[in-house]
């Protein structure tokens, strides 16, 4: 709830927490599909993506185990998750999984190319890691599945 005595113009304090669900959701369900056509570029190599097979080589020089089955992984999360978040069901899980992965990325991003994105950096990676926390904390919100079955992790 937003306090009206805080705001600079008080009358607007109604309209913020009418909108408020809303804004939930828009950021929820941007999420969502950013990660989904993320994921589908890891599946099928769409919207310029690399695909499984040459996914699963850069995870291998990047050192990480199990390259293909970590792939798979994250082309599964990224893009049923991605639609998980986007209808606003099993919110808080998909959140977890993508913090995770997402302090891998952050990590590997920062110690190789520091923090802006368009040189490789951390930055993209830190706003999903925060966009996560934040839903992971808070849930699915009111404009969502989770909320309407009445049940939330």
């Amino acid at each position: 709830m937003v306090s009206k005595s805080r705001l600079y113009i008080p009358a607007l304090g109604e309209t913020y927490e009418s909108l408020a669900p809303y804004a939930e959701l828009l950021l929820r369900a941007g999420l969502g599909a950013i990660l989904f056509v993320h994921g589908l570029q890891k599946f099928f190599a769409w919207f310029g993506g690399q695909g499984i097979e040459r996914t699963a080589q850069l995870l291998e020089k990047f050192g990480y185990p199990a390259p293909l089955f970590l792939t798979y992984l994250i082309a599964s999360l990224e893009t049923f998750g991605g639609v998980l978040l986007v209808v606003g069901l099993f919110v808080r899980p998909v959140a977890l999984a993508m913090v995770i992965f997402m302090l891998f990325a952050v990590h590997y991003t920062s110690v190789n190319s520091g923090f802006i994105w368009v040189r490789g950096g951390c930055e993209y990676p830190l706003t999903i890691l925060f966009i996560s926390f934040y839903y992971l904390i808070n849930g699915a919100g009111s404009l969502s599945l989770d909320r309407k079955r009445g049940r939330e992790f």
